[in-house]
């Protein structure tokens, strides 16, 4: 099965991640330092246009955070998702039919996203 695994940089939650300018939304310094940090994340294990538009997938994240600071998952989700498909891992975020995301314990040393996406079928 095709599979792209990645561990990557802890992604900061969408306060961080988007700010709001002349109303429009867009997208921080710190966003784009994380997505540059993806991106060769991403190119040096050659995932870079891994999936085509046409595949549907699923994917898992285990989020092992900074600290114990109350945290959404999904504050988080949303700048990892977007850090990849930016990355030309895959076309879209569109095209994730299943998400399963876990948090893991405390690691103040490494904090962290272990990636795993995969095709998906729904059979």
């Amino acid at each position: 099965m095709k599979t792209a695994s990645l561990t990557l940089p802890y992604p900061p939650s969408l306060h961080r991640y988007y700010k709001k300018y002349r109303n429009r939304i867009i997208i921080t310094s710190e966003g784009k330092s994380y997505q540059e940090e993806v991106a060769v994340l991403v190119s040096a294990l050659n995932y870079h246009n891994f999936f085509i538009g046409t595949d549907r997938l699923a994917m898992d994240v285990l989020l092992f955070p900074p600290d114990r600071r109350h945290r959404d998952l999904d504050n988080v989700f949303k700048a990892l998702c977007d850090s990849l498909q930016n990355s030309s891992i895959f076309v879209n975020d569109s095209q994730l039919d299943y998400l399963c995301i876990t948090r893991g314990d405390m690691d103040k040393a490494n904090p962290r996203a272990v990636v795993k996406i995969y095709l998906w079928n729904r059979n």
